[in-house]
């Protein structure tokens, strides 16, 4: 029976994903609702629909719903604790499609940056608390830091505080990274199958299948992303609907594996779940820091993140994800093999020296590659 839900789901995921991503696409073309150049920071240099991430959430929605309707009588079974588990995929629901309307109107309109941080931040909250009610234990929330610092267990406000910074950190950091034709897509697609690899190990199928369902709808949108034609009007961007939606997703399944009693703490759920996103969470706060060192706010764009420096080397699109794709499975393989070995902390800074070595030798190439 478990084999047959995940074959649905796949299935339907992925039928309705093409139909509706096509959909929309050619709507965008129709309407004019474009993503323009600008002769600047964005390499298009014809206008493209960007609201292919417009289709994510509601066909996700939609067939974990269908899914449910077959799980439910298999709760017992599959998961560990059916109402608590059911609260949390409630509250995930609800504090995804605050997300998704704020996406809709930035992607339409533009939204205020100070208006976007405040309701990112109360979408957090609201999953959060609301995860956090039905659950004596402490809810949705990053609680054991796997030993980092001889830390095992973090008060209650530390953890409130570090799982929103988490969330916000995260959601930001998939839209920022978000600058090249399938480049946030294939990053996505390594960490959710990672995380939903996980979440089936714990037994946890209908995490698993959400995972999956959020697999199966980027691959069609991939498609149009990655080989669509400009010329003949088949071309799709995320936009921030999807990058928001496919941030707060990842965030979640790595704080629910880290704070569900895992059934293989071995394995070090949080360290690897954070390791398959480490290119654009790393990459976040350099450029912030990056930006003020020359004198400029942390959130003025420019042309600075790595995908930047990988253009400025002469890659070309499929470069650049190629790059990035093995960057992450190197830290991803070299951190599991050092988790049993060293504390998460020395893990860490290795990760991040590593992470400041290869953009020195990314700068010292590009300007020798500029002269």
């Amino acid at each position: 029976m478990t084999l047959l839900l995940y074959i649905l789901d796949v299935v339907l995921t992925f039928a309705v994903g093409w139909v509706v991503i096509r959909w929309i696409m050619e709507m965008g073309y129709r309407k004019g609702i474009y993503d323009l150049p600008d002769g600047k920071r964005k390499i298009h240099s014809v206008p493209i629909p960007r609201l292919g991430g417009l289709a994510f959430f509601p066909i996700i929605s939609i067939t974990m719903a269908i899914m449910m309707l077959f799980l439910i009588p298999m709760m017992k079974e599959s998961w560990q604790d059916s109402f608590t588990e059911l609260w949390a995929l409630a509250a995930l629901f609800f504090a995804s499609a605050i997300l998704y309307i704020l996406g809709l109107a930035e992607d339409l309109h533009r939204v205020r940056g100070l208006y976007k941080f405040f309701v990112m931040t109360a979408a957090t909250i609201i999953l959060v608390v609301s995860a956090g009610i039905v659950n004596s234990e402490g809810g949705l929330l990053l609680r054991d830091p796997d030993g980092i610092f001889g830390i095992e267990h973090f008060p209650i406000c530390v953890s409130i505080i570090v799982t929103i910074i988490s969330f916000l950190h995260m959601i930001n950091a998939v839209n920022l990274i978000d600058g090249v034709d399938g480049l946030s897509t294939d990053i996505c697609l390594l960490a959710l199958g990672v995380l939903g690899t996980m979440e089936y190990m714990e037994d946890h199928t209908g995490y698993a299948l959400l995972a999956l369902a959020a697999i199966c709808v980027l691959l069609p949108f991939r498609y149009y992303n990655t080989h669509g034609l400009k010329k003949k009007g088949e071309k799709l961007f995320m936009g921030d609907t999807g990058c928001w939606t496919l941030g707060m997703l990842i965030t979640f399944f790595i704080i629910h594996l880290s704070s569900c009693k895992p059934v293989h703490p071995e394995r070090h759920y949080m360290l690897i779940g954070y390791t398959t996103m480490i290119v654009p969470l790393l990459d976040l706060p350099r450029v912030g820091i990056h930006r003020m060192l020359l004198g400029r706010g942390p959130f003025v764009p420019d042309n600075s993140h790595i995908h930047h420096k990988l253009m400025r080397l002469g890659m070309n699109p499929l470069g650049i994800r190629t790059f990035v794709t093995f960057t992450t499975i190197v830290f991803v393989v070299a951190n599991m093999l050092l988790a049993d070995r060293l504390n998460v902390a020395w893990i860490i800074a290795a990760d991040v020296a590593a992470w400041m070595l290869l953009n020195w030798i990314l700068n010292l190439r590009i300007r020798q590659f500029e002269r």
